[in-house]
């Protein structure tokens, strides 16, 4: 089985994002984990060319999935989206679906998935794609969330 994998990063003095090319996780240690003089080196190389240090951007990891448009997910991604919840009370089992929720795209708990305002994760193997979006990410559009946030 094969798996694409691949990242975007998000240039922080540029406020850019762009495609990353090659990422040298080793870029500082030789054989024996000393640690070398980190000058010379680089640790991202983005599609244009260009030579940034791990700490100049923000890496950001696709998740194998694409949206109803056939859109790249990504970590860091503003997803609006149809998802369904389970919720147990007084040993009850309710299920409910809440349409045209929005939540940034996240890794946690071992898994890609979906950080909603109110602290709820809920893995993106549980979204419904076919009605979930990409609108935006968190770097370029933050007040997709603010304006989440702002409506409660």
């Amino acid at each position: 089985m094969t798996r694409e994998i691949k990242f975007r990063c998000w240039i922080k003095k540029e406020k850019r994002m762009d495609n990353v090319d090659f990422i040298n996780f080793a870029a500082q240690f030789t054989g024996k984990w000393e640690c070398k003089e980190p000058d010379d080196l680089f640790d991202v190389a983005t599609k244009r060319g260009r030579l940034f240090n791990l700490e100049d951007v923000e890496l950001m990891q696709y998740t194998g999935l694409k949206d109803k448009n056939g859109r790249d997910i990504y970590e860091g991604d503003v997803v609006k989206g149809v998802f369904e919840f389970e919720y147990e009370i007084d040993e009850d089992l309710w299920k409910t679906t809440r349409e045209s929720i929005v939540g940034e795209v996240v890794f946690q708990f071992g898994c890609f998935g979906v950080l909603f305002e109110d602290g709820c994760f809920k893995p993106l193997y549980e979204a419904v794609l076919s009605k979930t979006e990409v609108i935006g990410n968190v770097f370029e559009n933050p007040e997709l969330l603010e304006e989440v946030n702002n409506e409660k």
